[in-house]
């Protein structure tokens, strides 16, 4: 999105909101939702991310790849707006949900850095 590379994430974030409307399959839905969720918090609009990166999650259900990385985007969002506990509550769940992925890795590493 050439908003996103210009530095205007907002914009960004309306526009992959377009994307989402006229998606024509779920996984293109939930990577436009993905990608608003990131434009989000490059604005600093860290709840309208985790919103974003919550309606990816509920559409993907086959790809621990995506989902590990929606899942570590959310924990950061959660740190980002200083809620500690559901940022570990996130880590945890990747822990649990995912762990022998490197994912469960990452979470492992960034939990640790928060206690």
């Amino acid at each position: 999105n050439l908003y996103f590379e210009h530095g205007d994430s907002v914009r960004a974030a309306q526009t992959f909101g377009s994307a989402v409307a006229s998606a024509p399959t779920s996984q293109e839905k939930a990577m436009a939702y993905s990608a608003q969720g990131h434009s989000f918090e490059n604005a600093g609009k860290f709840a309208e991310a985790l919103d974003a990166y919550g309606k990816a999650l509920a559409i993907v259900k086959d790809s621990q790849a995506i989902q590990g990385e929606l899942m570590l985007a959310q924990a950061r969002s959660h740190e980002l707006l200083k809620d500690i506990a559901k940022a570990r509550a996130v880590y945890d769940q990747i822990l649990s949900q995912m762990p022998t992925s490197e994912y469960a890795k990452t979470a492992e590493s960034l939990k640790a850095r928060l206690q």
